[in-house]
């Protein structure tokens, strides 16, 4: 789950469970702003898709994360282990 949708920053920005529903791994909005190594009001200047996305995610082909672009910077969020990670600057 990415995002909770209110405009305001928040400690659910990602969440990723898996087919039992157990958490995985929980991050919030500052968490995102960390990972991506920018402040948390350019993180919230790029949004344009929530409160700290800057486009849509994207599976990855193997199916086994989902890219993330965030204050100009690109993550990605391993939906086996939880781990969010920056790609590139």
């Amino acid at each position: 789950m990415l995002d909770e949708w209110f405009r305001a920053a928040g400690d659910h920005a990602a969440t990723v469970m898996d087919s039992r529903g157990k958490v995985l791994a929980r991050y919030g909005f500052h968490d995102v702003a960390r990972i991506a190594g920018v402040p948390s009001g350019e993180l919230a200047h790029a949004a344009r898709v929530g409160t700290w996305m800057s486009a849509e995610p994207a599976p990855a082909a193997d199916g086994k994360s989902v890219t993330v672009q965030a204050g100009g910077r690109t993550l990605s969020l391993s939906l086996e282990t939880g781990a969010f990670t920056l790609v590139s600057r």
